[in-house]
């Protein structure tokens, strides 16, 4: 039995979760559009990637079709809404 990469689900749950909450598609997620939805899912997205499954920068881009500082300026952009919304971080837990 082949071994299976846990970080790789966990990714892709992460993934389909939150185009779940904002009713996009993984499409419309990877795509170059740059509405305000499109933008926030991507950010949470890469804000757990990076900072809750440690996944690096790179790799996180990657993942979302964007280069290594767009990731560290969403994970940046996410906290500090997490500091202003204690609401926010319940809302990124549960997407985890």
């Amino acid at each position: 039995m082949p071994a299976v990469n846990t970080r790789r689900i966990k990714k892709d749950q992460v993934i389909s979760n939150v185009c779940e909450y904002f009713e996009l598609s993984k499409k419309e997620l990877l795509s170059s559009y740059r509405g305000k939805e499109v933008t926030e899912a991507r950010s949470i997205i890469a804000y757990i990637l990076h900072k809750k499954f440690r996944l690096s920068s790179t790799k996180t881009g990657k993942a979302i079709n964007r280069d290594h500082s767009t990731v560290l300026y969403f994970c940046k952009k996410i906290e500090g809404f997490i500091e202003v919304d204690k609401n926010y971080k319940k809302l990124i837990n549960n997407l985890i």
